[in-house]
């Protein structure tokens, strides 16, 4: 087959192929919305992971308690950004719990797994 009808061959299949679907078609390494409550629940072990590290480095007592937002990144490995809610004990039983921000890279066939950040969560102003 000559080059001529491989170009034409190509240009067919792409012209019949269906859409793809928004998550197939995600720019490679970009940000990828975490959603719904499935996928936080998914995500349980790394938020509690971000706030048990935390604690051993800052001799908090945190208590992890849901993921409410984030986004993750497929670089070498994954990059978790996540808003964790937690409660810190020191606060009482009855403390509200705080919303704080959360890197966390995860390569699991190298079993790594490190916590790059952990603040308070400052919202964004309203405009």
């Amino acid at each position: 087959m000559s080059e001529a009808a491989d170009n034409v061959e190509v240009a067919e299949r792409v012209r019949d192929s269906k859409p793809l679907k928004d998550e197939e078609s995600a720019i490679c390494g970009a940000p990828r919305a975490i959603d719904g409550e499935k996928e936080k629940e998914d995500l349980k072990e790394i938020g509690h992971y971000a706030v048990g590290r935390h604690n051993a480095q800052h001799g908090k007592k945190l208590k992890f308690g849901k993921i409410v937002s984030g986004t993750r990144q497929l670089v070498a490995g994954t990059l978790y950004r996540l808003v964790i809610e937690a409660t810190d004990e020191e606060d009482g039983a009855d403390a509200a719990g705080k919303l704080f921000e959360a890197t966390v890279y995860h390569r699991p066939w190298e079993n790594h797994r490190s916590l790059e950040h952990f603040q308070l969560h400052e919202p964004a102003a309203q405009a």
